[in-house]
């Protein structure tokens, strides 16, 4: 559990500052105040991305971020820009692959 958490953890990250999942592009008004980096700002955000692994079979990859859930479903102001949901759907094969080695361990 924590090799798949890791992933997503990790993943979530990397893909912070980045177009990696196709999101809109910042306005201009954003990107002149910080640059064309979207939900980088400070890197708090990104920073606040943990996982915590409960047993064999129950982990959580989250952020206690409070304008997380603002970037991730948007407003009525801003897209979504999800980096949470997004890439656990694009991460399944890099997911079942870790399952698949754990079960043959066993």
């Amino acid at each position: 559990m924590k090799e798949a958490c890791v992933i997503i953890e990790d993943d979530a990250k990397d893909a912070i500052g980045t177009y990696r999942y196709g999101w809109p592009p910042l306005g201009p008004a954003a990107v002149a105040k910080h640059g064309d980096t979207p939900l980088l700002d400070t890197g708090a955000m990104r920073d606040s991305i943990k996982h915590t692994v409960e047993s064999a079979h129950v982990g959580y990859v989250g952020t206690n971020s409070e304008y997380a859930k603002y970037q991730e479903l948007g407003t009525s102001k801003i897209p979504p820009r999800p980096f949470l949901v997004e890439l656990f759907m694009r991460s399944t094969m890099k997911l079942l692959n870790v399952l698949v080695t754990q079960l043959k361990r066993r």
